[in-house]
C-alpha cells in the first residue's frame, strides 16, 4: 500500500488554506473594513510572523541579493499589492464563484506575458489552453454582462473584470521576481514581497485618509483569519507541495480550489451556481489546466534559451504559475 508523501499533505493542507480565502475575506468586507486597510493589516501580519523564521534561518539568503534582485522584488511587491486590491475589491461587487473562477486564470496570463514580452516559443497544446481559457473568461464575462446584478453584487461585470485584472498585475509580478526566486527559497522571498506590499498599502491607506483602528471586532477576527488560512498556510504549503508532487497534480488541485470555495461560498453566503457560471467555470478550468501542464518547447535560439532558463516555470525554488492565490 503506497505512503502519502508529505508533499502531498502539505497540498491537501494547501487546498484548505486557500478554500477560506475569498470567504473571509468576504466576512471581513461585510463588517466594514475598506480593502486598502483589509491588504495593508493582512500583509503587515504576515510579514511579521515570518521576521523571525527568515532573520534566523534565511539571512545568508538575503544577503546574496544584489541591488537589481531587490529593484525587481520591490516592483514585484508593487504589482502583488495591486493584485490583491483588485482581488479584494473585486468581492464588493461580484460572485465568490466568479472571483474564484477569473482569478485562477492567472497561469494563462502568465503564458501571455513569456509569449509577447519574452519571446518564448509554446507547444500547440499550450496555445489551445490559451484559447479554451480565454473564451471561457469571454463566457463568464458575457453572461455576467447580460444577467447585470440579479445574481451578484451592484455592479457584477465590473467585479469581474476586477479579477480579470487582478490575474493579469499577478502573472507580471511571478514574471518579474522569478530571476530573484532562483536565489533565495520561498520563504525570504514573499517575506520581501509581503513586506514592499504592506508599505505600498501603508501608503495607500496614508493618502486616503482612512484608519486602521476603530473597526468592529468581528472585522479584525477576520483579518486574522485572512492572515492566517490564504496568506501563511496556503501560500506555504502549497510551495512546500510543489517539491514533491507533479506538475499536473499541482495545477489540478488548484482547480480544485475553486470549487471547493464555491461548496463553502453556498454555505455561508448562500450562493447559488447558475448554469452560465458552471460552464463558463468549466471551461476556464480546462483551459488553466492544459496551460499549466504542457511543457514549453526549447526556445528557438541561444538568446530566447538564455532568457527561458533565466525565468523558467521550475527555477532552484519552485514557482509554478499555478500559485497563484488570494
Amino acid at each position: 500500500m503506497p505512503t502519502l508523501s508529505w508533499p502531498h499533505v502539505a497540498l491537501v493542507v494547501a487546498l484548505v488554506g486557500f478554500t477560506f480565502g475569498a470567504p473571509t475575506l468576504r466576512l471581513t468586507q461585510m463588517n466594514g473594513m475598506p480593502t486598502e486597510v483589509m491588504i495593508f493589516i493582512r500583509l503587515t501580519l504576515a510579514t511579521l510572523v515570518l521576521t523571525p523564521f527568515v532573520w534566523v534561518r534565511h539571512g545568508h539568503e538575503l544577503r546574496t541579493l544584489t541591488r537589481r534582485d531587490i529593484g525587481r522584488t520591490l516592483i514585484a511587491g508593487v504589482f502583488m499589492t495591486c493584485h490583491l486590491l483588485f482581488v479584494v475589491e473585486s468581492l464588493r461587487h461580484t460572485t465568490v464563484v466568479f472571483n474564484q473562477v477569473l482569478v485562477n486564470t492567472g497561469p494563462v496570463w502568465v503564458a501571455l506575458l513569456e509569449v509577447f514580452a519574452l519571446r518564448v516559443r509554446f507547444a500547440p497544446q499550450v496555445w489551445w489552453g490559451l484559447g479554451i481559457a480565454l473564451a471561457g473568461s469571454g463566457v463568464l464575462l458575457l453572461y455576467s454582462a447580460a444577467q447585470g446584478t440579479a445574481i451578484g453584487g451592484p455592479n457584477m461585470l465590473l467585479g469581474n473584470v476586477m479579477a480579470v485584472i487582478s490575474a493579469g498585475l499577478a502573472a507580471v509580478y511571478i514574471v518579474i521576481g522569478r530571476s530573484t526566486r532562483q536565489k533565495v527559497s520561498f520563504l525570504p522571498y514573499i517575506w520581501l514581497l509581503f513586506g514592499v506590499g504592506a508599505l505600498v498599502a501603508l501608503m495607500v491607506v496614508i493618502v486616503r485618509g482612512l484608519p486602521v483602528t476603530g473597526y468592529s471586532s468581528a472585522a479584525y477576527f477576520w483579518i486574522v483569519m485572512v492572515t492566517i488560512f490564504p496568506t501563511l498556510i496556503g501560500h506555504a504549503s502549497f510551495n512546500f507541495a510543489l517539491v514533491g508532487v507533479s506538475a499536473t497534480l499541482a495545477a489540478v488541485s488548484g482547480q480544485v480550489g475553486v470549487l471547493t470555495t464555491a461548496i463553502l461560498a453556498y454555505l455561508i453566503f448562500h450562493e447559488v451556481p447558475t448554469l452560465g457560471t458552471v460552464v463558463g467555470g468549466a471551461i476556464i478550468v480546462l483551459g488553466v489546466v492544459v496551460v499549466s501542464t504542457t511543457r514549453s518547447q526549447p526556445a528557438a535560439n541561444s538568446q530566447q534559451l538564455a532568457w527561458h532558463q533565466r525565468l523558467s516555470l521550475r527555477p532552484k525554488y519552485s514557482s509554478r504559475p499555478g500559485s497563484i492565490k488570494n
